[in-house]
Parts: C-alpha cells; structure tokens; sequence
C-alpha cells in the first residue's frame, strides 16, 4: 500500500503533466532528510540550485521528467 506522500504526490505529478508540464521542479531544506529521501525515492534527483533558495546553503533542489519512473529521473 502506498504512503500518504505517494497519494499526495502522485495525483499531482499526473495533473501537472495532463496540462503540459514535462517536469516538476522543487526545493527543501537540507534538515528535512525524511523529506529528501522520499522525493529521491520518488524519482527526483539533484538539479541546480534556482529561486528564492538560490543562494541558500541549506537548500536542496530537486526535479523529475514528469512520465517516468524512478529509475529514469532528470540529471
């Protein structure tokens, strides 16, 4: 049974590409390892750093192409 972060981020995910969007892009803080985990986990991977969090050490920038797997996510 899927967690309560893959029912969240899934529906999403497939909204997000049903208007269009080939990737998804986001940023959390470095202490929120659960967080990370979970957005690697699900496909997203390490991309270089943008927005307010630019300059922010403690940031981690992650982005997935919307339509594949976890194994197949952006670099």
């Amino acid at each position: 049974m899927a967690g309560v972060g893959t029912l969240l981020l899934t529906p999403l995910e497939l909204d997000a590409q049903s208007h269009g969007a080939a990737r998804m892009i986001l940023s959390t803080g470095g202490p929120q390892t659960a967080a990370i985990s979970f957005y690697r986990t699900s496909g997203y991977a390490d991309i270089a750093a943008f927005g307010r969090y630019l300059d922010s050490a403690d940031a981690v920038h992650l982005g997935k192409v919307l339509g594949l797997g976890p194994a197949q996510s952006m670099s």
